[in-house]
Parts: structure tokens; sequence; C-alpha cells
């Protein structure tokens, strides 16, 4: 009801405590559903039930309750969660740049193997849209004027 969660059940025997779980043991019993075979033969039955159920309870509750009998759960985060978690600040995964025409941090993962990105750096550095514009148009042989005409036409563009 308020979030997203992972569900991992691996053994045909993990059915019954889940159901116990989202307090729906009468499909346990349900000869669609009683063995492992009946349930994959219809699992797009069985998911509509379930999901439906797990869609009226709190993350939270049911993450305790499949935690309680054994069934591997975690909850789902969501970007901003992820950026937040412990883990991810420990691990040093993620580097905070700064970057040209922004006025907050951006989020960048670092690559396995090589050194972090550091905000000022060149690894780190992502260029404005038409940052080189004008030097790439010099460079081919527009002459200063012409490149102003571009520029003020719009047919190209330049951050001012």
């Amino acid at each position: 009801a308020d979030g997203q969660l992972n569900v991992t059940m691996v053994r045909p025997t993990d059915f019954k405590p889940f159901c116990e779980s989202i307090e729906r043991m009468d499909l346990v019993d349900d000869p669609r559903f009683s063995t492992h075979k009946a349930r994959a033969d219809n699992l797009d039955e069985l998911l509509a039930i379930v999901r439906k159920r797990v869609g009226e309870m709190k993350t939270a509750v049911l993450a305790e309750r499949l935690t309680k009998v054994g069934i591997m759960n975690m909850k789902v985060n969501s970007y901003e969660e992820f950026l937040q978690e412990e883990q991810v600040a420990a691990t040093g995964i993620i580097s905070w740049l700064a970057q040209p025409g922004l006025d907050r941090l951006v989020p960048i993962p670092n690559i396995l193997g090589l050194p972090k990105f550091e905000s000022g750096t060149r690894r780190a550095y992502a260029p404005r849209l038409g940052e080189d514009t004008r030097d790439i148009l010099k460079e081919i042989g527009f002459a200063a004027d012409a490149i102003e005409d571009l520029l003020k036409r719009k047919v190209v563009g330049a951050p001012d």
C-alpha cells in the first residue's frame, strides 16, 4: 500500500508461510494453488489474487511477517532512497559532482576498477550543450562574424 517489496520464494514449502503472512490461508487448500505444479499452471490467477492482497498491506508490516517466517524480502528503494542508503555512502559507489550550469550536485556512479570521480577533474566534467560550438566552427573555417550570425539566427546553439 505504501511502497514495493521484493519477495523471493525458492522452495515449494514457502507457499504456506507466505499465505500466512498475507492472511490468505484459503489459497493453501485451493485446488488451483495447492501444489507447486498447480500454482505454476495457474500463475496468472494466483498473482492477481496475491498482488491485490499485498497491495492492501503496509510494506513494513508485510516485510516483518515474511522475515519472521523465513521468506527472503527487502523493501525496493526509489532512486532517492537508494542514494541515501548508508551502504551507498560507505562503499563510495556514488560521487556527488558539481557541474557547470547546475546549482546542485549530481549523483554519478563510479566505475569499478577506475578512480572515483571528483568534481573539477576532466573525467568528471559533463560539457554543456553547445559548449564547443564556436571552437568547432572556427576550426572548420567559419569566420567569427559568420559564427555569430549562425548563433543569432539559432542555426546552432551555444551557452551564453
